[in-house]
């Protein structure tokens, strides 16, 4: 399990966090949304990045990529 927090410039509405599988969702003062939570492998990471993907491209073209800011071996 991999505790991560990714930051998606921009700021998406607290009711997509449901769609984010457990991750929390907050705003920085940076105008970026912060995804933070624990996901159980790397194919989890990668769907939750497409998701991502897939949300901003309509909105922003400029927010495609999402940026995975930190990713740590979560020990329980």
């Amino acid at each position: 399990m991999r505790t991560v927090e990714i930051r998606v410039k921009g700021r998406l509405d607290p009711h997509w966090s449901d769609w984010f599988a457990g991750l929390s969702l907050a705003h920085n003062a940076q105008d970026e949304t912060v995804l933070t939570g624990i996901v159980p492998d790397q194919a989890a990471l990668y769907g939750l990045l497409a998701r991502l993907r897939d949300l901003v491209q309509p909105q922003n073209r400029s927010s495609v990529m999402p940026v995975v800011h930190r990713c740590a071996d979560h020990r329980p």
